[in-house]
């Protein structure tokens, strides 16, 4: 069998050369990564206009407001696709971290902003929807280790 010369540091079998998320390609997972990129700028933005929204805040289920399931969701939705979007465990792990960061910041920033408010329970709301988010595509990582289609390439793992 002839072996093209370019292929000499790719001896691995084809499904082990695979990329980790659901995107297949380098086209595809730039896409994902912009609409990804999308999400976080579309947050920032909505979270650092001087407006009020003028509505009924009820609470849900006697423990969160909407305002506090918004901000859940919100950060539920964004953690969810990370595992998918970095291979190396470090680069998830300080992609969560900074996550985390723009939560904390974006709450720290309604101090200066006018008719914002401050709320330690949105912040907690983002920190818990990054969690929960993270959950699925942590546990899709470890299902492929334990089936042995370990998600992290050999030279990629740290």
């Amino acid at each position: 069998m002839d072996v093209h010369p370019s292929d000499h540091h790719n001896q691995r079998p084809p499904e082990e050369r695979q990329p980790d998320g659901p995107p297949k390609g380098r086209r595809e997972w730039k896409l994902f990564s912009l609409i990804w990129l999308a999400g976080i700028a579309m947050y920032t933005a909505l979270s650092l206009m001087p407006i009020r929204i003028p509505y009924r805040d009820p609470v849900l289920w006697g423990v969160a407001s909407v305002d506090e399931t918004i901000h859940f969701a919100a950060f539920a939705m964004l953690a969810v696709f990370l595992a998918f979007l970095f291979r190396s465990r470090i680069d998830l792990f300080l992609a969560y971290v900074l996550l985390l960061l723009l939560g904390v910041a974006t709450e720290l920033s309604h101090l200066l902003i006018p008719n914002r408010t401050f709320s330690f329970r949105d912040m907690a709301a983002n920190a818990l929807g990054c969690i929960t988010g993270s959950l699925p595509g942590l546990a899709w990582r470890f299902s492929r280790r334990v089936r042995g289609k370990a998600p992290l390439n050999s030279c990629d793992r740290r």
